[in-house]
């Protein structure tokens, strides 16, 4: 099947990694795999040899009209795309790319599906909100990574399907006990709110001196300004010593297999993906129960830990228990293991291979 997918950049983050990581699969199944990157920078993942990439140029403008002139540039780009390379299916990644595709695509006969990568239950500016509830009626499918967002969008788009992301690790084959002891999270530096890693400096601000040999890792690409936001309170809650910043990491999946302990304390999540990860390399791990993603993971007490949402006290001793409970850790890291299976590459590129069956089936 021809296939042409389209994504802002792919310099780092969950929704890149993803599409890295399912074009590769499908081009290796034959599917004939265009990327079209809205960006000239290099992509971050390595990429399947057999992927034609089409990248787009153009650098923004500041200036008003310059920024009229890059958009109306954006939109013609992508449309002759589609008109040229005449794909069986269009598949768009982010939210407001896939406005970008809808409205370059009227008109055009071929299917359209809509990726979300974040959830729906929360609060967004009008313009994002129109394009979420009104724009993506326009596409044949919108995905939604669970069934929370499925569930919380109701009758308002009749044309979802949840669709989570696929594990890029291969999880281990057992639990492997030579780990350093080391608590890690992961994530955007930029979106350090969201990911809640103010949160879990202060939380371990207040246990970090009970255990003097554990350490916490925060591993993330940034910019300058967040970085010394994060390290300013590392420093007021007096952790510098059992605290760093790993920046942008490519061998995640190292990092994970020789860490005791993943945390994630997001105040919100569209899916969770490095909660998956973690767990396929034999973390145990603790999550706030947020709105979306978590819940749909983990099985509390058996493949991991859920503490109720934004709970810092409960936090606290949920990650003092691990810590001082090294059989706990390796049941849950062991349960985790079993259990992101559901969440393979094979799994997930089928069920992407049936949504594509159906909607060629149904094309006029």
């Amino acid at each position: 099947m021809k296939l042409l997918f389209f994504i802002g950049s792919m310099r780092g983050g969950g929704a890149e990694r993803v599409m890295a990581v399912l074009t590769d699969e499908l081009a290796k199944r034959g599917h004939d795999v265009t990327l079209v990157v809205m960006s000239s920078y290099p992509s971050f993942y390595k990429l399947n040899k057999d992927i034609k990439l089409i990248q787009f140029n153009d650098r923004v403008n500041n200036r008003f009209f310059g920024k009229i002139k890059y958009k109306l540039k954006s939109y013609i780009f992508i449309r002759q795309n589609i008109k040229k390379l005449n794909p069986d299916v269009v598949i768009s990644f982010m939210l407001s790319l896939n406005a970008m595709v809808l409205i370059s695509s009227i008109f055009l006969k071929e299917p359209i599906i809509v990726s979300e990568h974040s959830t729906f239950d929360i609060k967004l500016p009008l313009k994002k909100r129109f394009q979420r509830f009104y724009l993506n009626k326009l596409a044949d499918r919108v995905t939604v990574l669970t069934f929370h967002d499925y569930n919380f969008i109701g009758t308002r788009l009749k044309n979802k399907i949840v669709m989570p992301n696929p594990l890029s690790f291969v999880p281990l084959a057992k639990y492997n006990e030579d780990r350093k002891k080391n608590i890690i999270a992961a994530g955007s530096i930029d979106r350090f709110h969201g990911k809640g890693f103010d949160s879990l400096i202060k939380i371990w601000g207040k246990i970090a001196n009970k255990y003097p040999e554990w350490k916490l890792l925060i591993a993330g690409g940034g910019n300058d300004e967040n970085i010394r936001k994060l390290r300013e309170l590392a420093n007021e809650y007096n952790v510098n010593s059992q605290f760093e910043l790993l920046g942008q990491v490519k061998n995640l999946d190292e990092r994970f297999r020789e860490s005791s302990i993943f945390v994630l304390s997001s105040r919100y999540e569209g899916f969770g993906m490095v909660l998956i990860e973690a767990m396929s390399q034999g973390c145990a791990c603790i999550s706030f129960d947020c709105t979306a993603g978590p819940r749909e993971i983990i099985n509390n007490n058996v493949d991991g830990i859920l503490v109720e949402d934004q709970n810092m006290d409960a936090m606290t001793l949920a990650l003092s228990d691990l810590i001082e409970n090294e059989d706990k850790r390796e049941r849950l890291a062991t349960e985790a293991i079993k259990s992101v299976d559901r969440f393979s590459v094979k799994n997930i590129a089928d069920k992407w291979e049936r949504l594509f069956a159906d909607l060629v089936e149904i094309k006029p």
